[in-house]
C-alpha cells in the first residue's frame, strides 16, 4: 500500500507540473518536505505519511522542470537566429518521415557562425525534405541550417512535441532541402556497441527492402527491427481500427517470445550435456543467460519503453529466485514504473508507456485471478480461453488511453488479436527473428525468411481491413472531453476489478454513477456568445459558439504541408478538449488551401449539419466536394447581402459579395456576431475591394472587435475598417515567423497609432472572446488552460 500511495502522489506532481510555470524554488520543495519529516519521524506515520508524500509530489514538480529545461551554454543559446550556422557533429539517430522525407538526429560539437567557429554541446534535430542520407549512427556530418527552438501552436489538445524531444535531449531543430547538402565524413574506425548494433539494425532494413514488396516493406520493418516510419498511413489507420498496433509496436509480446524460442534451443542443449545438469536444473540457470540475448534484442529494436520495461520485468524475475524474494506482480510493475519515471520523469507522456505499463495492470488484475478457473479446460480451450482473456483485459485497460491519445474505439480488436496474435506471433516473428539471423551469414537466405514472414503479414492486414469494414466492428474516431475519457477510465477500471471482493458493492455503483455521470456530463458551458480563434499557423480557424451547444466550426486552415494535417492533429483534438462533438455548420468563407484543408479531416469524421461557402459545388476542390457528397453534408450558399447563418438564431449574419468577377479573396464570405456592446466582425481574407464592398453594405449593428481581414496584409487596407467602425480591439491568425511577414509592419503601427490591442495566434496562440456586459473578453490558452492577460502591447 505504501508504494502505491508514494506512487501515487509521484505521479500526480508529473500530472499538475505542466500547468504551472518552471522555477528555481521547484528545487527546494523537496529538500524541505524531507527535513519535516526527518523532525516529525517519531511522531507516529500520521504524521510522517504527509511530509513524504509532499516530497515525492514536489520532486516530480522539480524533476519535470528540470528534464523539460535546457542545459546552461548549450546548443539551444543559437535558437531563432536568422543567421545561417554550420554545425558539426555525429549522428545519434535517424529515421523517415512521411512522403518520402526523414530526419537525423544530430549531436553538435562545433558550430560556425560569421566566420568564427565555437565549441558547443547538445543535440539538434535536423529535418530533410529528401530521403536519409547515406550515413548511419556515430558517422561525422557536417551541413548548414537556421536554428529554432520546438515551440507548440498553442491550441487545446494537441500533442506537446516540445516535450517529446525534450525528453530525448533534443531542444533546437533545424532543416536541410537535399540529403546531398549533408556531408558525411569517414566513419570512426572503432565506433561504439550502440553504433554497431545500429549499423546492423539499418543493414537488415535494407534486406528486407530488397526481400519484401513495397506495400508490406513498413510492417515488415516495424515487427522484425521496431522501426514504424515506413508505414503508410492507411496501415496505421487501419491497424488503429482493428486493435492490431500492438503487434507492430515491439514490446513484452515480441520480449517475451524471444526469450521462449531462445529458452527451447538452450534448454536443448543443456538437458543433452550431463556435466550441465549436474551443475543445476535448466529452469534455474537459463532465465540468467537469456538476459544478454535479450538485452541484445532491446537494443536492436530500437530501446522502446514498452521493450524496456518487458526487459526490467524479466531481470526482475530472473534475479529475484537467486535471493529468494518474492514479490506480487501488482508491486513488481508499480516498482519498475516509479524507477523509470524518477530517472525519466518525461516518460509519463509518453503513449507508449502509459499503453505497456497499464496494459500488464489490466492483464494482472483481470486475466491474472481467471487463469486459477481456466486451468481446469483441456489444452486448447484453455489456451484459447487465456488468449481471449488476455486481449480483453489488455483492450480494456488500455481503452481510454486509446481514445485519449488516438481517438479511436476499436471493437475489432477484441476479434482480429484471436486470429492475428497467435500468427503473428508464433510464426512471423520467427521468420523474421530466423532472417535477422541470417543476415549476419548470407543475405540470400535472410531474404527468403523475411519474404515468408511479409507473406503472413499481408495476410493478416487484408484480414484486419475485411475486419474493419464490418458494421460496428470498424469502431469510431471520438475526440472526447477530459471528462469523458475519466468516465471511460472509471468504467474500464469496474470491469477489470470485477473479480474482486475489495470494492463493495455500495462502492461500485457509486463508482458506475459517477462514470455515468462523467461520460454524459456535458461541461461548463456559457450561454453568452463566445468565439475562440484556434492557432492552425499561416491559416484560419475559427468556432463560434451560441447558447452553449450550437457551434459554427469557420475555415480549417492547412499548412501548405502534406504531411502534417491541421484538422487531424489540431483543430480536431481542440473540439474535443473544448467540448464540441457535433458542429451546426461548418462554413467555409472561401476555397483557398489555408482555409480548406483542414476541414476535410473535421467534416469526415464530425456529425455536421449544413457546409456554407461562397461557391457552387463544382467550383469547390475536388476533394473536400467528394468528402460532402459522402456523407451527405447539405451544401449551401448564402444569398447575397447578409442573411442569418441559421434561421432560429439571428445573432450570427453571413454577408456575400454580390460581385462576381473579384479575386476569389474579394469573395470570402463574412460573419457578423451581435453582441450589445458592440458585434465582432469576422472579414476572411477580403483585400481592399472587398473592403470596400462591405463597408458599402450597410453593417447590421455597431463592431466592437475585429478579425484583421487576409492575415493584416497591408493589401487589405484594414484601416478603412478602423476609420469607419469604433473598433476596441483585433486579432490576426498568423504562422509564426511566417514568409509573408504577417502582419505587415504598417498594420502594427497603425493600430499601435489607434490604441487598439492586437490579439496575434503566433504570439498568444489559440485566443477566446467571450461575451460579457463590458464587450469581449480575451483570454488565450496558456499551460493547459484560457488566462486572461493584462499589459497587451500596441504594437508587436
Amino acid at each position: 500500500m505504501g508504494l502505491a500511495v508514494y506512487f501515487l502522489a509521484y505521479v500526480s506532481g508529473l500530472i499538475v507540473a505542466p500547468f504551472l510555470v518552471g522555477d528555481s524554488f521547484f528545487a527546494v520543495l523537496p529538500f524541505l518536505c524531507a527535513l519535516l519529516w526527518f523532525l516529525v519521524r517519531r511522531q507516529g506515520r500520521a504524521y510522517s505519511l504527509f511530509p513524504l508524500l509532499g516530497f515525492f509530489f514536489t520532486l516530480a514538480l522539480s524533476l519535470y522542470h528540470i528534464q523539460l529545461a535546457p542545459p546552461a551554454g548549450s546548443l539551444a543559446e543559437f535558437a531563432g537566429s536568422s543567421e545561417v550556422l554550420t554545425l558539426d557533429g555525429s549522428v545519434t539517430g535517424l529515421g523517415p518521415r512521411a512522403a518520402g522525407k526523414s530526419y537525423l538526429d544530430i549531436s553538435v560539437q562545433t558550430i560556425g557562425s560569421a566566420g568564427t567557429v565555437a565549441a558547443t554541446s547538445g543535440r539538434a534535430r535536423i529535418y530533410l525534405d529528401d530521403a536519409l542520407p547515406r550515413a548511419g549512427v556515430g558517422d561525422r556530418v557536417r551541413l548548414r541550417s537556421r536554428l529554432r527552438e520546438p515551440r507548440a501552436f498553442g491550441t487545446p489538445g494537441e500533442f506537446d512535441f516540445g516535450r517529446y524531444l525534450a525528453r530525448r535531449q533534443i531542444f533546437v531543430t533545424g532543416f536541410v532541402r537535399d540529403a546531398d547538402a549533408v556531408a558525411v565524413f569517414a566513419q570512426e574506425p572503432e565506433p561504439g556497441i550502440a553504433a554497431r548494433v545500429h549499423r546492423q539494425r539499418w543493414k537488415v532494413a535494407e534486406l528486407i527492402d530488397r526481400s519484401v514488396a513495397p506495400n508490406m516493406r513498413g510492417l515488415a520493418q516495424a515487427l522484425v527491427i521496431g522501426e514504424k516510419g515506413w508505414i503508410s498511413e492507411e496501415q496505421r489507420r487501419v491497424l488503429a481500427r482493428s486493435g492490431l498496433s500492438h503487434l507492430f509496436s515491439i514490446s513484452g509480446l515480441h520480449l517475451g517470445l524471444v526469450a521462449f524460442f531462445a529458452y527451447l534451443v538452450l534448454r536443448a542443449f543443456w538437458t543433452r550435456s550431463e556435466r550441465l545438469l549436474l551443475a543445476g536444473p535448466p529452469q534455474r540457470y537459463l532465465p540468467l543467460l537469456l538476459l544478454p540475448v535479450l538485452f541484445g534484442y532491446l537494443l536492436f529494436t530500437g530501446d522502446a519503453l514498452p521493450t524496456r520495461r518487458a526487459f526490467m520485468m524479466a531481470a526482475a524475475g530472473a534475479l529475484l529466485p537467486w535471493f529468494a524474494l518474492r514479490v506480487r506482480p501488482i508491486n513488481l510493475l508499480l516498482s519498475l514504473a516509479f524507477a523509470v519515471l524518477l530517472f525519466d520523469p518525461l516518460a509519463l507522456y509518453e503513449p507508449s508507456f502509459q499503453l505497456s505499463y497499464l496494459g500488464v495492470l489490466g492483464i494482472i488484475l483481470f486475466a491474472g485471478p481467471l487463469a486459477s478457473r481456466i486451468a481446469g479446460f483441456s489444452g486448447p480451450v484453455r489456451w484459447l480461453s487465456m488468449l481471449a482473456a488476455v486481449t480483453f483485459a489488455a483492450t480494456v485497460a488500455t481503452a481510454p488511453l486509446v481514445l485519449a491519445n488516438f481517438h479511436q474505439l476499436s471493437p475489432a480488436g477484441l476479434v482480429a488479436n484471436l486470429i492475428a496474435a497467435p500468427v503473428i506471433g508464433f510464426l512471423a516473428v520467427p521468420l523474421g527473428l530466423a532472417g535477422v539471423i541470417s543476415s549476419f551469414a548470407h543475405a540470400g537466405f535472410a531474404g527468403l525468411w523475411f519474404g515468408s514472414c511479409a507473406w503472413l503479414l499481408e495476410a493478416m492486414y487484408n484480414c484486419a481491413k475485411w475486419l474493419t469494414g464490418l458494421p460496428i466492428l470498424g469502431g469510431w474516431t471520438f475526440f472526447p472531453t477530459i471528462g469523458q475519457t475519466a468516465g471511460v477510465a472509471v468504467l474500464a477500471a469496474l470491469i477489470l476489478t470485477l473479480d474482486s471482493r475489495s470494492l463493495s458493492v455500495r462502492l461500485r455503483g457509486g463508482l458506475l454513477v459517477a462514470a455515468v455521470g462523467l461520460l454524459t456530463w456535458p461541461g461548463w458551458a456559457s450561454s453568452e456568445p463566445t468565439f475562440t480563434v484556434l492557432s492552425v499557423g499561416q491559416g484560419d480557424s475559427m468556432v463560434v459558439s451560441l447558447d452553449g451547444n450550437r457551434h459554427f466550426l469557420v475555415d480549417g486552415g492547412g499548412l501548405y504541408s502534406e504531411s502534417f494535417d491541421v484538422g487531424e492533429r489540431l483543430i480536431a483534438p481542440a473540439l474535443g478538449r473544448l467540448g464540441i462533438q457535433r458542429l451546426e455548420a461548418v462554413i467555409l468563407t472561401h476555397d483557398h488551401p489555408d482555409h480548406r484543408k483542414g476541414l476535410l479531416y473535421i467534416l469526415d469524421n464530425f456529425p455536421v449539419e449544413r457546409f456554407l461557402s461562397p461557391h457552387a459545388s463544382g467550383d469547390l476542390d475536388a476533394g473536400l466536394r467528394e468528402i460532402l457528397q459522402r456523407r451527405g453534408v447539405p451544401q449551401q450558399v448564402p444569398a447575397a447581402g447578409w442573411s442569418s447563418v441559421s434561421p432560429a438564431h439571428n445573432r450570427l449574419q453571413v454577408f456575400r459579395s454580390a460581385q462576381t468577377h473579384v479575386k476569389t479573396n474579394d469573395q470570402s464570405l463574412v460573419l457578423y456576431l451581435d453582441h450589445a456592446a458592440g458585434g465582432a466582425l469576422l472579414t476572411g481574407d477580403l483585400e481592399r475591394t472587398g473592403v470596400r464592398g462591405l463597408l458599402s453594405a450597410e453593417l447590421p449593428g455597431p463592431v466592437a472587435l475585429l478579425k484583421l481581414p487576409h492575415h493584416g496584409s497591408a493589401g487589405s487596407d484594414p484601416a478603412i475598417l478602423c476609420d469607419s467602425l469604433a473598433i476596441r480591439q483585433a486579432f490576426v491568425s498568423v504562422g509564426r515567423d511566417n514568409i509573408y511577414n504577417l502582419p505587415s509592419a504598417s498594420v502594427r503601427r497603425e493600430m499601435a497609432q489607434r490604441r487598439i490591442p492586437l490579439w496575434r495566434t503566433d504570439h498568444h496562440g489559440t485566443v477566446r472572446f467571450a461575451a460579457s456586459r463590458e464587450g469581449w473578453k480575451p483570454a488565450h490558452w496558456v499551460r493547459g488552460r484560457f488566462q486572461e492577460s493584462s499589459g497587451l502591447l500596441f504594437a508587436r
